[in-house]
């Protein structure tokens, strides 16, 4: 029922946004990420925070690579800061790059057997190569995961993240809603330490003069230690 629920949340927040703006494009993705967090040694509480993405798009590919630290403030609760570049390789064209820095709140959330809820918060300062304008956006991910029995090889994946930009860039960021992304799959270990997430994840984006829906095979690789 918890994930009926969350799944229904998703997508009338998705629909709702939707139906305020028609005009769409359509575009099919392949997103490929690895998220690795670790203890910089056993007992700290200074945590390494480490993803890296590759996403191909029609007619571009961009990266990201982001590494940052943190530091556990209380058993469920992390903060963290860090750096991140974003270059897209075009196809045809000039390259951009992006240029982030972050600041993230990570909670794990209470939850029964068998469930796991977190929560992310997510501040960024970015600037485009070749501009002086400083872009301030925030995010919001909440994840949900369900595992039939104690010690089943899979679990049902399910996430959502907001974007919401405060301010106007002359490189193209507008003020107000950015865009949503809505994920469903399933996940197992590959090794120790290590958890794979294959599934589909909708990408609806805000900008003009037509709105962006992806639709994208998604497949993160999780690391932990």
């Amino acid at each position: 029922m918890k994930t009926r629920a969350l799944l229904l949340v998703c997508f009338f927040g998705s629909a709702a946004v939707r139906s305020a703006r028609a005009e769409t494009q359509t575009e099919h993705q392949i997103w490929v990420a690895s998220i690795a967090q670790a203890r910089l040694r056993p007992g700290s509480r200074v945590l390494g925070w480490f993803d890296l993405h590759d996403r191909r798009r029609d007619g571009a590919t961009v990266l990201i690579v982001r590494p940052g630290v943190g530091y556990q403030v209380a058993e469920r609760v992390s903060l963290h800061v860090g750096y991140a570049w974003i270059p897209t390789f075009v196809d045809e064209g000039a390259n951009r790059h992006e240029h982030r820095s972050w600041q993230q709140l990570l909670w794990t959330l209470p939850a029964p057997a068998g469930w796991s809820f977190s929560l992310r918060p997510r501040l960024e300062q970015r600037v485009s190569l070749g501009s002086d304008d400083l872009g301030h956006r925030a995010r919001l991910f909440v994840r949900g995961a369900w595992a039939p029995w104690a010690e089943s090889p899979l679990l049902l994946a399910v996430w959502d993240e907001l974007f919401f930009q405060f301010n106007d860039t002359s490189w193209g960021a507008q003020r107000g809603f950015d865009q949503n992304r809505v994920f469903v799959g399933l996940g197992a270990p590959a090794l120790p330490g290590m958890r794979v997430e294959v599934g589909y994840l909708h990408v609806y984006l805000q900008r003009e003069p037509d709105d962006q829906v992806n639709h994208n095979l998604a497949v993160n690789v999780f690391l932990a230690y």
